[in-house]
């Protein structure tokens, strides 16, 4: 024990991830009373945990150790599968029940949940959208959020928090730094007035107590990637083909997203007047599609 609790930080760290994913249990065990601090839920290169390895190799003894020493059911890797996910995706029976019994997951199970995209806290302030003055004030205050769309996929900031857990949180842009994006024929949403974004106000000319600010999502799928990139290079889209990249956002961001991308998806499918078929403009800060055709029947 002391040569194990007297080993590199890193070097006991990769130890107890082969021993947890060749499934040697004694040697599991005898490592997890000495690693407690060092964090048993500590993180190899992928983003997967001792806890996640015992479940991609069906090492249950391995699992239930570490489930018995604190360990975290819930933590996702870079592909935004937990322990569970994982022992589901190769069938290990033993190990998914293990976890689908364990009384952090049953707790959760046996409560009332929310759907992860249902947490947007936006106010979408319908009675301001036919205001045009109220929009355009709106679109150029310090303490408005821009979220950036191409093809349809948000932009978003890759990060790790100070215990190693990988996550995504949405790049959010000021006027100043989108302004030159924000032209006529862009598609730009309205998306409601909610919390200020942390990044908003960098150069000090918010109003005092300010602690609301506008958001707008913005389709720049016409603008050259460069351009962007001047302005955040630590941003990127979030991973097209793997739709549990989502599942790395906050709650609160991910709902911000989904409604920006669902009314952008909205407008990119219906562009003609289902009565007539003559294009159409968007109307109302992006709740409402006109068409441009005089004297048609929609427009009664």
């Amino acid at each position: 024990m002391d040569s194990i609790s007297t080993a590199p930080r890193d070097q006991l760290l990769t130890e107890l991830h082969r021993c947890a994913s060749q499934g040697e249990t004694a040697h599991v065990s005898r490592m997890v009373q000495g690693m407690r601090k060092l964090g048993l839920d500590s993180r190899n290169e992928q983003g997967w945990t001792a806890l996640m390895l015992a479940a991609r190799n069906g090492h249950v003894d391995v699992a239930k150790i570490l489930l018995q020493n604190g360990c975290d059911p819930f933590l996702p890797n870079k592909s935004g599968q937990n322990s569970l996910d994982i022992a589901e995706f190769w069938d290990h029976t033993e190990v998914i029940n293990l976890l689908r019994n364990d009384p952090q997951i049953k707790e959760v199970a046996n409560k009332d949940l929310v759907n992860f995209f249902g947490l947007n806290p936006l106010d979408r302030q319908s009675h301001q959208r036919t205001n045009k003055q109220w929009i355009k004030d709106a679109m150029q205050a310090p303490t408005t959020t821009y979220i950036l769309y191409r093809d349809l996929n948000p932009y978003i900031i890759p990060s790790e928090d100070s215990n190693g857990t990988f996550q995504y949180n949405l790049a959010a842009y000021s006027f100043k730094e989108i302004s030159f994006a924000l032209k006529e024929e862009a598609s730009i949403i309205f998306l409601g007035v909610g919390p200020l974004h942390p990044s908003m106000n960098k150069d000090g000319d918010m109003q005092e107590n300010s602690s609301e600010g506008a958001w707008f999502a913005v389709d720049v799928t016409s603008i050259p990637s460069e351009d962007l990139q001047k302005i955040k290079p630590e941003a990127e889209m979030l991973p097209k083909r793997n739709r549990m990249a989502l599942m790395l956002l906050s709650p609160v961001d991910a709902g911000i997203i989904s409604q920006g991308r669902s009314m952008l998806a909205w407008h990119d499918r219906y562009k003609f007047c289902p009565t007539c078929g003559a294009s159409t403009t968007m109307a109302e800060a992006g709740y409402k599609r006109v068409c441009t055709k005089e004297g048609c029947r929609s427009l009664k």
